[in-house]
């Protein structure tokens, strides 16, 4: 793993910096409540698709949304599954050290972020 370096840089009244800081704080807030609009659109078109499917087609795991739509949707089911890193380290510690990346692995392997502190 990287060890973490922290620098700061003071940014200036009236920069280009400061004024990108400050789109960002908007474009993060319009950004988030578009998300949560999306979101919530997505529910409702599930939701309703299902009731209607539900009936008709109750073992369907494909919805497809047709007719008077701008843009032809699917609505579908999709089995989650996830390997459980922390079982598997704790059952098969010498199988997960085995495999588990090296330093040199990782390094340059990672990305910058912008995010609120």
């Amino acid at each position: 793993m990287v060890d973490t370096i922290h620098y700061t840089v003071e940014v200036q009244p009236g920069s280009d910096l400061e004024a990108l800081c400050a789109q960002w704080v908007d474009a993060k807030s319009a950004a988030d409540a578009a998300k949560a609009r999306f979101e919530d659109l997505k529910t409702q078109i599930r939701l309703a698709a299902y009731e209607d499917a539900s009936v008709n087609r109750p073992d369907a795991t494909r919805i497809h949304l047709a007719g008077m739509v701008e843009v032809p949707l699917v609505v579908g089911y999709t089995e989650t599954r996830r390997f459980d890193t922390k079982r598997f380290q704790r059952e098969q510690p010498a199988l997960y050290e085995q495999y588990r990346p090296t330093e040199a692995e990782i390094q340059g392997k990672g990305s910058w972020s912008v995010r609120e502190a």
